[in-house]
């Protein structure tokens, strides 16, 4: 296999980069539902849509347990079904938003990536790629083909190549427009002295 350019930065490397991005990206987010997916070959929920950030950032630490090898976007159990899914179940928001933080490095069926196009567009998602890995910079036949599914459904990829770039994404995502959410409280009061 050929070897790496110098300096790339290795799995663990882009791993704990990823990790200390997304931790930073989640602790600024005050108000706003968010969910963990994890994938390799199939998606995981860790965490569903929720406003307990502190829940999210604890299941953060537990990314590199789902390092395996092998990505799968487009399967019936993939990244992004499994994302879609969990919108379509989770999220009546206005405003919803996809970031992967991925290699990118998976081929995609043509069919299957028409079906995934028509269920992001149909649901409004924004998606973001933080695409990590030479892949990226290089346009390897590899992440091709998300890159067009992406640019397809007037998404955005970032290529980020070290820690500062990854920061630089998260705040370019950090700036979206907020959703306007107006939530409904009830105050119950007891009487304790007549």
């Amino acid at each position: 296999a050929p070897s790496s350019p110098p300096g790339t930065p290795t799995v663990q490397t882009r791993i704990s980069a990823a990790r200390a991005a997304v931790a930073e990206f989640v602790g600024e987010r005050e108000g706003d539902r968010i969910a963990l997916l994890l994938f390799n070959d199939q998606s995981f929920y860790s965490w569903p849509l929720s406003r307990d950030r502190e829940v999210v950032l604890r299941r953060i630490e537990q990314i590199e347990g789902y390092v395996t090898g092998g990505t799968n976007f487009d399967g019936v159990n993939g990244a992004l079904q499994g994302a879609i899914d969990h919108f379509r179940e989770m999220s009546e928001a206005q405003t919803r938003v996809l970031i992967l933080v991925t290699d990118g490095e998976a081929f995609m069926e043509r069919e299957r990536t028409a079906s995934l196009a028509r269920q992001i567009e149909e649901l409004r998602l924004r998606v973001y790629v933080l695409g990590v890995g030479p892949g990226w910079v290089s346009n390897s036949r590899m992440t091709q083909d998300l890159r067009q599914l992406v640019e397809s459904v007037g998404g955005t990829v970032m290529p980020v190549g070290n820690n500062d770039q990854m920061r630089e994404a998260f705040d370019t995502i950090n700036q979206l427009e907020r959703s306007a959410v107006q939530v409904e409280r009830s105050v119950t009061y007891l009487e304790l002295y007549g």
